[in-house]
């Protein structure tokens, strides 16, 4: 069973767009657990996604401070997940996504920038 993050911490219209890769991916992997990380104040679009098997709600303000980005590093990467997409590509999502360790990182590499990506 593969474990799938998705990471969407933008605004809503973002996240409603996005919610459709959690759709293609149970086409894909039928078992597949998919978790969504998205800023607290989006839960209401995608909470009652029936591809969508969990949501964890991030306050935007919070995820800046430097301790609280590291904290939920370290919770993303004890949950091991097999593939990470991380369509928007912000700097915290970007770490996020290079020390999950996930063998499968999805990204957007934005032009003009270094992403920490390999």
């Amino acid at each position: 069973m593969k474990k799938i993050l998705v990471i969407q911490n933008k605004r809503i219209g973002d996240v409603l767009i996005v919610s459709v890769i959690a759709q293609n991916m149970k086409k894909i992997y039928p078992d597949c657990t998919i978790d969504f990380l998205v800023y607290d104040y989006t839960v209401g679009v995608i909470e009652n996604n029936p591809n969508i098997d969990s949501i964890i709600a991030v306050n935007d303000a919070e995820l800046k401070k430097i301790g609280n980005l590291w904290r939920l590093i370290k919770k993303v990467k004890a949950s091991q997940y097999d593939i990470i997409f991380d369509p928007y590509a912000k700097l915290q999502s970007q770490l996020i996504c290079l020390f999950s360790k996930a063998p499968m990182r999805i990204s957007f590499q934005k032009p003009n920038k270094q992403a920490p990506l390999p």
